[in-house]
Parts: C-alpha cells; structure tokens; sequence
C-alpha cells in the first residue's frame, strides 16, 4: 500500500471555497478514479487556518500514477476546476504539497477503526519522529513492541504509523493518533507518561542515548466531509 499525505494552502478568503470543491466535488472524483479518501483535516490549536490536509490510499505507485491521470483527465472535473476558479475570481490555492508514505508493520489497516453512531468528530494528532544516527530500527522495534500498545492501553486510538518513501529521510517515523478531545489527549499523555513499564523499556531502550532526535507534533480536526472522524 502506499499513502499520500497532501497540505494545500488556501488562497486568502478562497478556504471555504476549496472545502465546498472538495465536498461537492473531488472526493467523488477520486473515488471514480480508485483514488481512496482516508482523511481530510484542517489544523487548529494554533496552526495555519488556511490548510487543508488530506490522506489517500493506493495499491502502489503504479496505480496512483494511473487514477490521478485519468482524474486531471476527466470532463467533469476539468469543468468543475474551470468553474470553481473563475467564481473565485482566481486560484482557490497558492501552494500544494505532498509527501508519499508507506505503512509500517504494525500499523493498523483500518485506522484505528470507525467509533460508529452518532460519535462527535475526534482530535487527532499527527507526530513526526526523527530517530537518532543509526537508531530507526530500534525506535522503530520500541513501538512495534510496547508504544503502540501502551497507547492503546491508555485510550488512545491508533490510527497509523508510516515511513516515507519515494526520496524522504529513511530515519523520519510518521504517525497519527486519535481522542475523544483535548482534555482526553492530555488525560492519555499523562497516564502514559507514568506507566511503569513504558517508563522501563523508555529508559532500557535510550540507556546508550534517546532513540529520538527531534520530534514535532500538530493538532487535527476532521472536515465535515472526512470518511475518517
């Protein structure tokens, strides 16, 4: 499987123009083409009110490069660009980025699962880890081994965990988390951070120097259109 993590940056005034595309539009689209939507958030607790982010999923690079072809390709779609830009008065963004991720081991297939019924739509986390010089396979074995589980333990929802591929750093680990709400993250951050046997293996694991270089961390909430909330 191979994943695609893509930051548009909305034109000043154009962001609910871009969110009305995508759900009246795009998200159908890519469905036509194979292209499936896992996710589509906005960031909050401080970060930029102008991005939209968003998650898809393909067999392969082969296939990614076959359904996004026939996308830019289709009548529709090209009518619904041409439309939606002209309203706007001009392009609804100024930058794209995108970055193609591939799923660890232990990186659960379902997302984490749907909470189901009426559920209020969750926060999510998304972490970067950059490992230590030569220490991404043990980082890699410490949650594989007992993170992922201790997360879970402590109520959070494990939503996936990645590599980057096609040219991105081999020694970067991407991953996204899920809660209830902000109260609910700091609730799990600190039971987590106080359970014995993490702090064991933490300290077991780090005894010839962290596993970890640097990290970095931003909040997430679902669009109303999101398939994963």
């Amino acid at each position: 499987m191979l994943y695609e993590l893509r930051t548009y940056t909305a034109a000043p005034d154009r962001m609910r123009a871009l969110q009305a595309r995508f759900r009246d539009h795009t998200l159908g689209l890519f469905e036509r083409h194979g292209i499936e939507n896992v996710a589509y958030w906005t960031t909050m607790v401080g970060g930029p009110s102008d991005e939209l982010i968003y998650l898809l999923r393909y067999e392969s690079m082969a296939a990614r490069e076959l359904a996004w072809r026939g996308f830019v390709a289709d009548e529709e779609w090209r009518k619904v660009f041409r439309e939606s830009t002209e309203a706007a008065g001009g392009s609804l963004t100024v930058s794209t980025e995108a970055r193609f991720l591939t799923p660890t081991n232990f990186s659960p297939g379902d997302h984490g699962g749907d909470p189901g019924g009426e559920a209020a739509p969750r926060l999510f986390e998304w972490r970067s880890y950059t490992a230590s010089l030569d220490r991404m396979g043990e980082l890699l074995r410490r949650f594989r081994d007992t993170t992922v589980a201790k997360f879970e333990e402590h109520g959070a929802t494990n939503v996936g965990y990645w590599l980057n591929a096609v040219g991105g750093r081999n020694d970067e680990l991407q991953y996204a988390l899920a809660y209830r709400d902000m109260a609910h993250r700091e609730q799990v951050w600190g039971a987590f951070g106080q359970d014995p046997e993490w702090l064991a293996v933490r300290a077991d694991s780090n005894k010839d120097g962290n596993l970890v270089a640097h990290l970095s961390n931003s909040f997430l909430a679902p669009t109303d259109y999101s398939p994963l909330r």
